[in-house]
């Protein structure tokens, strides 16, 4: 989990660190909190990393809906639906 702006790191600099480490089969979901915040533009061009999601204007319900689903759901779908369930 990267917490952008909560200390002195530069974001940008953590979500590269991030990414480096990752494996090409390892899928990713990004959560961040504004659609067109400054976090939310620095990993829009890590979507062209095949298996990377960004879901954008989160809140606690998505989040729980996301990370509690025990199916084997195709992950696009769950985020669709987890989406629509947590509005």
């Amino acid at each position: 989990m990267i917490n952008a702006f909560a200390g002195s790191e530069n974001p940008s600099d953590l979500i590269q660190a991030y990414f480096q480490k990752l494996n090409k089969q390892d899928e990713v979901i990004i959560l961040t909190d504004l659609p067109c915040g400054s976090v939310n533009q620095m990993l829009m061009s890590y979507l062209k990393r095949p298996q990377t999601h960004l879901v954008s204007g989160v809140n606690l319900s998505l989040v729980l809906a996301l990370m509690l689903d025990q199916t084997d759901t195709d992950t696009a779908d769950l985020i669709r639906q987890a989406v629509i369930e947590s509005r």
